[in-house]
């Protein structure tokens, strides 16, 4: 067993090679990411016009009244459509939404206010 140790002890790079490897990964892994990581999404204004997904048929145009209603909406709560539709999916989501704007999306009198008021 001892000299499985010793023999692999031999086999491993002195410390230094081994840090400079590290080194040399991570900024490889930074150069990469620089280079070939996809562009952050931008969260649009919900409050401008905006195109919607062109789609045929029944399901091409109730998608294209969801997205506007969807706008219209967190226009409205001063939101983007984005977290607006995370608060009403997720249950964290939608209590950093309550704090933040004040409204619950999941209660029908809040969504019916807001769809009234506008």
């Amino acid at each position: 067993m001892l000299a499985l140790i010793a023999a692999l002890l031999l086999l491993l790079p002195p410390p230094g090679v081994a840090f400079a490897a590290a080194t040399a990964t991570i900024a490889a892994y930074a150069l990469l990411h620089a280079t070939i990581a996809p562009e952050p999404v931008k969260i649009q204004d919900p409050c401008k016009p905006r195109n919607v997904p062109s789609a045929g048929g029944i399901t091409g145009f109730l998608q294209g009244q969801a997205l506007k209603l969807l706008d219209s909406t967190a226009c409205r709560l001063h939101a983007s459509r984005e977290e607006l539709v995370l608060a009403l999916a997720d249950p964290q989501d939608r209590e950093r939404f309550k704090e933040r704007h004040g409204v619950d999306v999941r209660s029908l009198s809040s969504v019916l206010g807001s769809l009234i008021s506008g």
